[in-house]
């Protein structure tokens, strides 16, 4: 969780220092008072825990947001708007819109009427019951196992999580070379199952929430998305193994 570091080269009180410090004050720690000084944090930070927002973008399960459509009685103030999201507008709303070019702006700035009989939609938030989850550690971050930021940018942070599991896993089991497993056995003949219940949760979250309001996201993350691929699965085969399956399947016998 990156709570402490160790050092060799530090410098404390004008003498050399070798051992544990904090990473946050980078003040010097003893061994025997790692436990007690961050027991409390790792178990409250770790594992199925409360929902803490700031790990999912905000979300928080007592202020689930939700949309509610209103039909206005009143036309509204105008407001102005491009010619493009005016136009937008104009589309979707039709005779329940009124736009109207500004003038001196070439064309390019109109002002947006919403009329009486037009529909809204708009947000509330519900105190949703389920707020315990399985949750990545609080304080993980892939640099500091060496994912350089192209990759980091581009999948989603339990796919991240996967891969360095996956590298602990091959080192543990004395593999420092993944490559070195074809040398015995071709590529076609490896392959890796990783379990997933939902898959890439903030990568779903931009697909249906961020493209409806048009914020900017990566144009590959639908395969984030695709559970049933298993987006952990294939990173793990393409960046660690090169393997050529990802999954392989054998059907139960029939009975």
């Amino acid at each position: 969780m990156e709570l402490i570091k160790y050092t060799s080269t530090a410098v404390i009180n004008g003498q050399p220092y070798a051992g544990w410090l904090d990473t946050n004050t980078n003040e010097p720690l003893e061994e025997w008072d790692i436990k007690s000084k961050y027991e409390k944090y790792i178990l409250d930070h770790t594992g199925i825990r409360l929902v803490e927002p700031e790990l999912w973008g905000g979300y928080d399960p007592h202020k689930k947001q939700m949309f509610l459509e209103v039909v206005i009685e009143e036309s509204l103030k105008p407001f102005e708007a491009s010619k493009e999201t005016a136009e937008s507008f104009l589309r979707e709303h039709g005779s329940n819109v009124e736009i109207l070019e500004v003038p001196g702006s070439s064309g390019t700035t109109f002002a947006v009427r919403i009329r009486e009989g037009a529909t809204l939609i708009i947000p509330k938030a519900l105190n949703f019951g389920n707020d315990v989850t399985g949750q990545i550690p609080s304080s993980w971050d892939a640099r500091t196992y060496g994912i350089t930021e192209d990759i980091i940018d581009s999948v989603d942070r339990i796919t991240l999580f996967v891969l360095v599991c996956t590298v602990e896993a091959l080192l543990s089991s004395g593999i420092t070379d993944p490559y070195e497993i074809f040398q015995y056995i071709h590529t076609c003949q490896v392959g890796n199952c990783i379990g997933t219940g939902a898959g890439g949760i903030i990568s779903q979250e931009k697909i249906h929430r961020g493209r409806t309001q048009e914020r900017e996201i990566s144009q590959d993350v639908l395969q984030e998305t695709l559970t049933i691929q298993s987006p952990p699965g294939s990173t793990c085969s393409f960046c660690l193994l090169m393997a050529r399956l990802e999954l392989r399947w054998e059907p139960a016998p029939l009975r």
